[in-house]
């Protein structure tokens, strides 16, 4: 794998749900100020909204951003927990020539019953990405994994028909490899 180093042709959206208890905001916002002072788009804070609501905006950002800087020749999109939901059903969805790399990190693509009032159920047991999209999930160990342990089944087990699947280790750096900081272990390993 090569680092993510996104130059002057390409750029990188980042999408990830926070929320809830401090100990679940470290790793992300760890991750969150490195990519906002490296890249341009970021997404955050998305309990409460709604899959279709989301893709929406991912749309808009991703027609005014490419449409805009016609320089770029692809776009990276990373996805944590519902934001990598988010972003593989935008994976799915993608109808364009236009490359684009997504990266769906410790989601729960399975769907789980655990979720925010407003937020939809994500729930699939096959994606289909589509041929212009390079998709990797990046699963967490289920037992390390503080969102999903608790869980009777592992919401991150589907088939990715078109892409790569790869399973964490369940240490890093001496440590478990969890839900939160399974965002800073892809983002040193890209």
């Amino acid at each position: 794998m090569k680092k993510i180093q996104p130059g002057e042709s390409s750029q990188l959206m980042a999408i990830i749900q926070w929320g809830g208890q401090q100990k679940a905001l470290n790793g992300s916002v760890r991750l969150w100020n490195y990519l906002i002072g490296k890249f341009l788009y970021g997404f955050s804070n998305m309990i409460g909204m709604n899959v279709q609501k989301i893709l929406q905006i991912i749309y808009i950002v991703k027609k005014n951003l490419i449409g805009n800087n016609s320089h770029l020749d692809s776009l990276w999109i990373i996805g944590h927990s519902l934001g990598g939901g988010v972003t593989s059903l935008f994976a799915e969805k993608w109808d364009r020539e236009f490359p684009i790399t997504i990266h769906s990190i410790s989601a729960p693509l399975a769907g789980m019953d655990s979720r925010g009032p407003d937020c939809e159920n994500i729930s699939k047991k096959v994606y289909k990405i589509s041929s212009a999209v390079s998709y990797t999930q990046w699963k967490t160990v289920h037992a390390q994994d503080g969102a999903f342990r608790n869980l009777k089944f592992d919401p991150q087990e589907v088939f990715i028909d078109g892409g790569t699947s790869i399973l964490l280790p369940g240490k890093w750096k001496n440590s478990r490899l969890g839900h939160n900081r399974s965002i800073q272990w892809v983002s040193e390993n890209l």
